[in-house]
């Protein structure tokens, strides 16, 4: 699958008619504005002297960082309200009516409630909304994972490294684009869940402990 922030790629998948393409005119699903990718590497320094200084000497560390800005996604309408017949899907692909409303944000930035539901209207029955493609951001990501490791034995051909590693050291949660994007129902109310994400794109803090026998 096609991946942009290092997860499986979650978001719009089908045309609202296949009969006007320019409906369907925006922005690219990978449209990811910013992004930023780092990494390094440092030798300790050493101690002078004393066993701690023989334990503590030889020791690298290492580091890689992501950080980026979130993916576009747009709501939906969650169900036929066009009728296009022919084809045309019922899905929930169907894109709702944009309302703005003054001096409010329409992205919350709260994982049980990413966008406000509230700046979306269902259009009128038998028509097409008038939000476009891909209007909305998603959450970034910001990861960073850190590894120190050291030659514990070293012989002209072979060697044994002690290696400790840390994947998203400072246990920062991701998450992905809203699953919930779905605003009506087929009744005309609104969806309880719209705008909710239930899932992440990187895992939680994990340490990883390894000895390397190379030869």
């Amino acid at each position: 699958m096609s991946a942009v922030i290092l997860g499986d790629f979650v978001n719009t998948g089908s045309l609202p008619t296949m009969f006007n393409y320019r409906l369907n005119r925006g922005r690219s699903d990978f449209d990811v504005s910013q992004t930023l990718g780092a990494n390094f590497s440092y030798a300790l320094p050493e101690w002078q002297g004393g066993r701690v200084a023989g334990l503590a000497a030889g020791w690298e560390l290492q580091g890689v960082l992501q950080a980026q800005a979130g993916p576009p996604f747009n709501p939906t309408v969650g169900f036929d309200r066009a009728r296009p017949g022919g084809g045309g899907p019922s899905d929930g692909s169907q894109r709702p009516t944009y309302a703005e409303l003054p001096g409010d944000r329409v992205i919350l930035g709260d994982p049980q409630r990413w966008f406000d539901p509230t700046f979306f209207a269902l259009p009128p029955a038998g028509m097409y909304g008038n939000l476009g493609r891909n209007v909305l951001d998603g959450p970034g990501l910001v990861t960073m994972d850190l590894a120190v490791h050291k030659a514990l034995w070293r012989t002209d051909r072979h060697s044994l490294r002690l290696r400790v590693g840390a994947f998203n050291v400072a246990n920062h949660p991701n998450f992905q684009t809203p699953s919930a994007l779905r605003l009506f129902t087929s009744s005309l109310g609104r969806a309880g869940s719209a705008g909710r994400i239930t899932e992440t794109t990187t895992t939680s803090r994990q340490v990883q402990l390894a000895l390397k026998w190379m030869f």
